[in-house]
């Protein structure tokens, strides 16, 4: 009941996002500093080195919960690893768009499971530990910021998540110069 309750909940609060339009913008680089000070403590405790190459003065995008759904993916690497291994985030400006590479050295991703990664309730995890809503919302979220989100792995080897977010429109003003809207 507990794990349909949680399942429940983020639905709705996913759902009352999805209909509010994005009017935010964000620095992808801050919001994964930000998202990495939740795992500082794990890192140590689980022996994991987190490796951060961020790219310099990224423009800013729009920001429909990217941080939601960059500890989610932080957390499923963090969760691929459980005896240790290395995570890397690697953020840069790609032409109109930032890339985000959330990069693990745990097991990598099965065939059988890489067809249902995205279908809500499905979880490799144990029923108290995953809801399997993590990655559908993720994803979910990285669109609803007019990016995409995708994935490749190897057995042994590890697997990397790669979001590209286009980069927020800038509109002129009447002096000449720009600005970003709603700041």
């Amino acid at each position: 009941l507990d794990r349909m309750l949680r399942a429940a909940r983020a639905f709705l609060e996913f759902s009352r996002q999805a209909t509010t339009p994005v009017d935010r913008l964000a620095d992808l680089n801050t919001l994964i500093d930000d998202a990495l000070i939740l795992f500082k403590h794990r890192s140590k405790f689980q022996q994991v080195r987190i490796v951060t190459q961020l790219g310099p003065d990224l423009p800013k995008v729009a920001d429909g919960g990217l941080q939601h759904a960059i500890v989610n993916l932080v957390k499923n690497g963090f969760d691929a690893m459980p005896r240790g291994g290395t995570l890397t985030i690697t953020t840069r400006f790609d032409g109109g768009s930032i890339e985000v590479e959330v990069e693990d050295t745990g097991g990598g991703i099965s065939d059988e499971v890489r067809g249902r990664l995205f279908q809500p309730f499905f979880s490799t995890k144990p029923i108290h530990q995953g809801s399997g809503l993590g990655l559908i919302i993720a994803k979910e979220v990285v669109e609803r910021s007019g990016g995409t989100m995708e994935f490749s792995s190897q057995a042994g080897v590890g697997t990397t998540f790669r979001i590209h977010v286009p980069v927020a429109p800038v509109e002129p003003m009447a002096n000449g110069t720009e600005s970003h809207p709603r700041r």
